[in-house]
């Protein structure tokens, strides 16, 4: 069997049209790009949510707080 985009082959029979999409193929430059900002401005907001959490946080109440809480935010 061999296929492509929109068909895949059977010796001795006709082409069958694929039900589905493919999914798996390469990505184009503009959608790594895409992708690299995305994830640029995840980590950004993370860092700046981190920051301004521990700025108005209660210094009392961080003292008590389970570390294993205190990494998760």
């Amino acid at each position: 069997m061999t296929a492509d985009k929109d068909f895949m082959y059977f010796a001795g029979k006709p082409p069958k049209k694929r039900k589905h999409a493919n999914r798996w193929r390469d990505a184009t430059q503009e959608e790594m790009d895409q992708q690299n900002e995305m994830n640029q401005m995840s980590k950004q907001g993370n860092d700046d949510f981190f920051e301004e959490f521990m700025r108005i946080a209660d210094k009392d109440l961080m003292k008590n707080l389970n570390p294993t809480i205190l990494n998760a935010l």
